[in-house]
């Protein structure tokens, strides 16, 4: 089944760090890490890709990650694609506004929506589809995801972007969907799996580690608020040993 299915990420320069971390999921499963991935940067170029796509696939899988801001536009680029292939097409779509408002974006023309985190769900729904399953029998329902078992990007597929090293945010402003989304608990990628990111962008001679996280000094901390300052020390001393002399660390950009 696999030959007769082609992956297509609409990667959007306001959805790409998303589409990084499912990349790095997608990478971190054994049965489906050789999966080609098609990388579409505009709405014309995502309907070119598709087309070129089912000249040789039965079916084309194309993901979507929408903020609100965008939903207006990706319902229209939906229906565009519906229009042009019809069946031939599944729609995935996650991302804060999908979290917000699933069954709003399942009427615009979506086949299955992911609420919250996707890094568990979106390589379990490949596989499903892949192995031929139609839509309606697949479910998403995941519990968050362990940040160490994958990465925040996909060196293979050369996607890459900041290292997420927290998760959540125990402020739970009203303004931020993050504590809505990810809870207000905290969950921290260790120091060990950030580095082991960190050198494998130096193999490929990138000399700037981004560090992604909604409060970058609250990594290590138990309840997002206390600072614990051996755990940051700890996490730049290790970065700094991974990076060239001349390597620069940003610590940190909000999700």
């Amino acid at each position: 089944m696999l030959k007769n299915n082609a992956l297509i990420f609409y990667y959007h320069r306001l959805n790409s760090y998303s589409f990084n971390a499912l990349a790095g999921a997608v990478d971190a499963d054994a049965e489906i890490a050789d999966i080609p991935i098609g990388i579409a940067f505009t709405a014309d170029d995502l309907c070119e890709k598709v087309s070129d796509a089912l000249v040789n696939h039965s079916r084309a899988i194309v993901a979507f990650s929408i903020m609100t801001c965008q939903f207006e536009e990706t319902a229209r680029l939906i229906r565009r694609l519906r229009g042009e292939h019809g069946e031939c097409l599944i729609i995935l779509a996650g991302g804060p506004h999908v979290t917000a408002r699933p069954d709003e974006v399942l009427r615009a023309g979506a086949d299955i929506v992911f609420r919250g985190e996707a890094e568990t769900g979106f390589p379990r729904v490949l596989k499903a589809l892949f192995q031929g399953m139609g839509c309606a029998a697949i479910q998403s329902a995941d519990a968050p995801a362990d940040l160490d078992r994958t990465f925040s990007f996909s060196p293979q597929r050369g996607m890459f972007g900041p290292i997420e090293i927290t998760r959540g945010c125990a402020f739970a402003c009203r303004f931020c969907q993050t504590s809505h989304i990810f809870g207000a608990g905290l969950r921290h990628r260790s120091v060990e799996k950030i580095a082991r990111q960190a050198e494998s962008l130096r193999s490929i001679n990138r000399k700037v580690v981004r560090l992604l996280s909604p409060n970058a000094f609250s990594y290590g901390s138990h309840d997002g608020r206390k600072l614990n300052l051996d755990a940051v020390r700890d996490l730049l001393a290790a970065l700094r040993e991974s990076l060239p002399a001349d390597g620069r660390i940003i610590f940190a950009h909000f999700p």
